[in-house]
């Protein structure tokens, strides 16, 4: 993932409610496993598997993240699971053949989530975070972004 998408990650993260993280860690998985395909279509296997790790530890968090009060959650535990298993099968057989058939999976979940997202309109779970602004100074060629400075930075006191 280049530096350019972690900052943006971190920047929507700060200001995401619950709903919108879960829509964030789907696009993150589907940046790593971008990354991976062009590891791969590159030969650097060692790469790849960081990657497909990357990929599994948000799948895990997802998964911890599930509430088994809601019959839902079921469901979502076992396809976060056959997603898992597809991409731990990648490893295997050295091949991204599981892991394209892990994102349709994924792909679908996600689109139902961002319609979730959309409705969601609880406060961010960070609260006191440092606010990102953009477009209060400009560069040659583009927006500038400048974090406005509190003390407490994350932290309620």
């Amino acid at each position: 993932m280049k530096d350019e998408q972690k900052q943006e990650f971190t920047a929507r993260i700060v200001n995401a409610n619950r709903s919108d993280l879960v829509v964030i860690k789907y696009e993150m998985i589907f940046a790593y496993m971008e990354d991976a395909r062009q590891n791969m279509q590159d030969n650097r296997w060692e790469e790849v598997k960081i990657n497909l790790s990357r990929v599994e530890r948000i799948l895990d968090r997802l998964m911890e993240d599930l509430n088994f009060n809601y019959e839902i959650s079921a469901q979502l535990y076992r396809l976060y699971r056959f997603c898992m298993e597809k991409t731990a099968m990648c490893r295997v057989k050295k091949q991204l053949t599981d892991m394209e058939d892990a994102n349709m999976v994924l792909q679908n979940l996600y689109k139902a989530f961002i319609e979730v997202a959309k409705t969601d309109q609880s406060q961010p779970l960070m609260t006191g975070a440092q606010q990102l602004v953009t477009g209060v100074t400009y560069g040659k060629d583009s927006l500038n972004e400048i974090y406005r400075n509190d003390f407490n930075k994350g932290y309620i006191i």
